[in-house]
């Protein structure tokens, strides 16, 4: 992965999640991210699915769960940006193995339903890097590919109290697959979140 993150810092990412609340308590600053209040930090972790072709006879799995870590603030009571790192698992496809993960930057539109609940969409882009290995019998091009794609994204949020938020939600990243261009990489998720 190239000194990217691997599935296996997943222990990092919920740590300093963890430590989120006492690094929001000694700073003045309402959010992580320029220009926004309202700031929070989240974890989802889901079941991602590639939309890749499969055949010459070589089994294609799903992906194994996939993680997301984000931190995000509001521009308004309606708007607001996000920034993560997203991991889609791992896939044992056509003799070999397929990954996928990157960073992700998104606006965030959200509506309320009730006091506690709200729904929200996502647009934004991906840069993701995708690593692809496979049986030379299967025909399937392998390697490692990178680049920008777009993302989107749509779910709920239910308030359980001030600080603390049940998520699930569904988001779709374009990523590059060496020999295929861009393809779709989606994930179903549920996660919490803090807010700052």
């Amino acid at each position: 992965m190239n000194g990217w993150i691997r599935c296996g810092a997943l222990p990092v990412c919920v740590a300093a999640l963890a430590l989120a609340p006492a690094a929001a308590q000694t700073t003045s600053n309402p959010s992580w991210v320029p220009y926004t209040t309202k700031g929070y930090v989240g974890l989802n972790l889901g079941w991602p699915e590639y939309k890749l072709p499969c055949g010459g006879g070589f089994p294609c799995d799903d992906p194994n769960l996939s993680y997301h870590l984000y931190t995000g603030g509001s521009y308004n009571d309606w708007i607001g940006v996000e920034f993560g790192y997203l991991y889609m698992g791992k896939a044992d496809r056509q003799g070999g193995t397929t990954r996928a993960h990157g960073l992700n930057l998104s606006l965030v539109g959200s509506v309320p339903v009730s006091q506690a609940l709200k729904v929200f969409g996502k647009l934004g882009t991906t840069y993701g890097r995708t690593s692809v290995s496979a049986n030379p019998a299967s025909g399937e091009p392998v390697g490692d590919e990178d680049g920008f794609g777009w993302s989107a994204g749509f779910g709920a949020q239910y308030d359980i109290t001030p600080q603390w938020a049940a998520v699930a939600q569904w988001d779709r990243h374009q990523m590059r697959f060496v020999g295929r261009g861009r393809e779709d990489v989606d994930a179903a998720s549920i996660g919490v979140k803090f807010n700052f």
